[in-house]
This record gives structure tokens, sequence and C-alpha cells, in this order.
């Protein structure tokens, strides 16, 4: 046995025993995340670590309360011996909030690390600061009886552009500067939260995610997510922990287009946005469609609900609306799943009420005008109808992901 005596080389090497004791840890815990209820023989034979190891390991995350014993399991029919005890994830051990930044306030939704929502709380206040986000945050929780030390992570939803590196809020195509939260509200609840883990996405990419996982299929990434209502966003699942937002309505389909919003012209908002659509419906139909063009508008669903009872019913004028519409789109869907070579397509928002013509539409304007690449040269195609609540549970799976992560 060779003894080093040189102190540095020491605490380099109970340095790097801690790293790895930490890193088993992590693993545990995630296997524990995914496979509850487990039991310790089928951690240890999922991590490749030793059973003492694991036995060792597991106390630990018992007693910090991150796990905690149930119920023994029942043994296969016809094995004798003593039941198995499992383990789960201690639900109340940490929170995680997903943060929704709307046109005049936001929603504040409160989860525990077992994605259970916990609580929930829409502000409309049109001047919100970081001080004031976080009081509703802390207020929230303490109205459940939890400690603030105990919220782990903030997932900021914002739909718009901002800084990958400061988290700074930038540009919004359906809030108005007049109605911006504070810009640098992600600095500023990292000061406020130094416990917890602040993470900020565009929307768009947790409608994306959520849709990946709905689908639980490994193979379907590359996953693009658009969602056409007033606004059209978008997003790219490229793994289980990988979002990319896409600015897809504002991707520029014809150079002398209509004025954007953004600035530039022909935008794929300016043909594809569900006002677009109902203007030239009106323009070129006998519908006379009393629609809204503000973010959100709720007399739009009874119109777009309209305009599906037309399709359905066989109205010429109508569809020759949509395939032209659909054109448009593809121009901006094509661009989008060339560049990341998307395997699979979901359609959603407003739009999903059109049903399976317009999907079938979609796919025979792909098929007879433009050239998709795809990795199986085989593209999965579909509508969704867009849900709230899966989206927030998605951006609380990711930062989960991001707080326990092992690399």
């Amino acid at each position: 046995m060779i003894i080093n005596n040189n102190p540095q080389a020491q605490r380099r090497s109970t340095f790097s025993q801690q790293v790895i004791k930490d890193q088993n840890t992590m693993l545990l815990l995630n296997l524990v995340r995914r496979h509850a209820p487990i039991s310790r023989a089928e951690l240890a034979r999922l991590s490749g670590l030793s059973p003492a190891t694991v036995s060792m390991l597991a106390e630990e995350l018992i007693q910090n309360q991150w796990i905690r014993e149930t119920a023994a399991a029942a043994l296969p029919k016809g094995e004798r011996g003593r039941r198995p005890i499992m383990l789960e994830v201690n639900a109340s051990r940490g929170y995680v909030a997903a943060l929704e930044i709307l046109s005049r306030g936001y929603i504040c939704t409160l989860y525990d690390i077992c994605l259970h929502k916990v609580a929930s709380v829409r502000s409309r206040d049109m001047a919100s600061s970081g001080a004031g986000v976080c009081q509703t945050l802390v207020q929230l929780a303490r109205s459940r009886h939890i400690a603030k030390s105990r919220i782990l992570g903030v997932h900021i939803l914002f739909p718009g552009l901002f800084d990958a590196e400061t988290g700074s809020l930038g540009f919004s195509a359906v809030i108005d500067d007049t109605d911006m939260v504070q810009r640098d509200l992600v600095a500023d609840l990292r000061v406020r939260l130094p416990q917890a883990h602040v993470m900020i996405s565009n929307d768009a990419t947790m409608v994306a995610y959520s849709e990946f996982v709905a689908e639980n299929a490994p193979d379907s990434t590359p996953l693009l997510a658009m969602t056409i209502h007033e606004g059209i966003n978008a997003g790219v699942v490229m793994d289980h922990r990988s979002c990319l937002p896409v600015e897809a309505g504002h991707i520029i389909i014809q150079q002398r287009g209509p004025l954007c919003k953004c600035g530039n012209r022909g935008c794929l908002e300016t043909f594809c946005s569900t006002p677009a659509l109902f203007r030239a419906l009106n323009e070129r139909t006998a519908l006379r469609l009393d629609y809204q063009d503000t973010y959100g508008g709720d007399r739009n669903q009874a119109v777009i609900a309209r305009v599906a009872e037309a399709l359905s019913e066989g109205d010429a004028s109508v569809r020759a609306v949509l395939e032209d519409y659909t054109y448009a789109l593809c121009c901006g869907l094509v661009s989008i799943i060339n560049l990341f070579a998307v395997r699979s397509v979901h359609i959603g928002g407003a739009v999903h009420a059109l049903g399976a013509s317009f999907e079938e539409m979609i796919r025979e304007t792909l098929a007879a005008h433009f050239h998709v690449v795809t990795h199986s040269k085989e593209l999965n195609l579909g509508l969704f109808d867009d849900d709230y609540e899966s989206n927030r549970k998605a951006a609380v799976m990711l930062i989960l992901e991001r707080i326990f992560q092992t690399e």
C-alpha cells in the first residue's frame, strides 16, 4: 500500500470521493422519482451500485426527508420470504412554481416534487415586479404551511423573446410594453430566492414538452409543437431535457407581405394567426365573422367553431380560403421541419377545432408542394388541443430535471 502524505493530494482525494457520493445519491434519488415505489434491491440493479452502498445512501436520503419508506411489496406468486420495503419520494420535501407571464399580470401555480398541484393564484397587477412576484409566491406557499426554504425552483413562462444568458425579458408580439412585468425579473428572483433554481422558457417550449411527455415515444424527437391563436408560438423538443423556442410567427414567408407588429413584412403570423384567417374568410366568404384581434379574445372560440362547422358542411368558399391558409402555414412549417430534421409535428390552439379535414389538408399540401427532410423520411403529424394545466406540469417536470440533474 502506498501512503500519500501530501495534504493537497489528500484534500483532492476527499473532494473526489464526496463528488462521487453526491452523484450516486442524486442517481438514486432520480431512480426513486422515476420508478417509485421501488425496493433497495431494484435500486441496486438499476444503478449498478452495490447493495451496501444503496442501503447507506438510501438511509441518508430518508434522514434528510427526500425519500420515505412505504408499504412492503407483495411477493410474486409462489415465492416465499421477507417482503421488500418499498421507497418513494417524500412529496412535501420540496416545491416548484410555474409562473406564467400574461399581458396583464401573471398566474403563479405551486406543485410539490411529485407533480401534485398545491395552489394557484392569478395576479392582475399590470406593473408586476420581482418583489411583488416573490411576495405572491411566498404567501401562496405559506397559505399551505410551506416554508420559503422549501421552494426549490421557479419556472417562468414568457410568450416572447428573452436573453438566454441573463433571462432578461425582451420583445413579445402579444404583450405591450405598458403591460410588461419587470424585465430583469429572472435576475431579481434569483436574488430574492437564493435557495431556488430560477429558469425561464418561452411558453411555446412548454407546449412542445407537454406534447413530448404525452406521446411518450423517445423516437418521436425532434418534435415540433405549434399553437395558433391570435399569435403563433412554437417549440422544438430535442430530448427529455432540451427544449428550444422557435419564433415561428415571425418567419418571413413573403417579403412584401403585410406589416407585422414586429416591424417586418410578410411574417407567418400576418397570414396564419386566427384574426388573419377570420379576416380572409370575411373578405372571400359569406360568413361575416365577428372576431377579436386582442390576445386571448374570448369571442374567437365561438368564431373558429363556426368556421369548423362551415368546413364540415362542405362550404366550397371556406375550403378555398383554408387551402390558401394551409399553404402559407406549410411555408413556415417546412422551414422549421428541415432546420431541425423534425420527426413529429403537433399543431394545436384554436385551429384544433377545424378537425381531421384540416389535418388532411396539411398532409396533402406538404406532400404536394414541399420537400420535407426527416431522419426516417416519415413525418408524424397531428392536431392537439393545448391544455394549460398540462403545460404547467411540463414546466415543473423540466425544472425538476434541471434541479436533480447528475451531469
